[in-house]
């Protein structure tokens, strides 16, 4: 069944705010509360059920499902993004899958959201050439509209995930490669 991943980064809860000293960029009572309005309209529009690629240091065991019961997989954020026919995110590093595996990307952002996580959005969907939903105001998606633009994918993977030359291995297939010429 086609679906849509959405890349979770725990914006109210993640452990970072308490080791920073600032806090969260939008608050569980205002996040999730819209995030589903969107996510269940979202389903309503593209016939794609939502996945939520949980982040890893989230701890949905203990809290609960914030997510209106949709499907949380924890550890398979990879596979997600791969088998996904979108990828829905605020700003997550988790994203260079998506530009790996040329998926296309929606940005979600809210009039709630602090500043910093604004700027983030906005930076990504400058690097990528993002669409981005504001889900505090009316929206509409036109999934024949929505792409992946190639140069500015090609672009960011050779500027921030890999090396411009090297080889389209596995780390360590490069590794033994490297091991195998010393033992020439």
């Amino acid at each position: 069944e086609p679906f849509a991943v959405f890349l979770d980064e725990d914006i109210a809860f993640h452990p970072d705010y308490l080791h920073a000293g600032i806090k969260p960029y939008c608050t569980a009572e205002r996040y999730y509360p819209e995030i589903n309005e969107f996510f269940t309209e979202f389903e309503e529009k593209t016939d794609l059920k939502i996945i939520i690629a949980a982040h890893p240091r989230a701890d949905y065991i203990a809290r609960g499902n914030p997510f209106d019961g949709r499907e949380i997989i924890i550890g398979r954020t990879i596979s997600l993004v791969k088998e996904s026919q979108i990828v829905l995110a605020h700003m997550s590093t988790s994203m260079n899958f998506a530009v790996l595996y040329r998926k296309p990307i929606i940005l979600i952002d809210s009039k709630e959201y602090e500043s910093l996580l604004k700027t983030y959005i906005k930076a990504w969907r400058s690097a990528l050439a993002l669409t981005k939903i504001n889900i505090s105001e009316k929206w509409i998606v036109n999934m024949n509209k929505i792409n992946v633009n190639n140069k500015k994918y090609v672009q960011y993977k050779e500027q921030y995930i890999k090396e411009p030359g090297t080889p389209e291995k596995y780390i360590w297939e490069i590794f033994c490669d490297y091991l195998d010429n010393l033992n020439a």
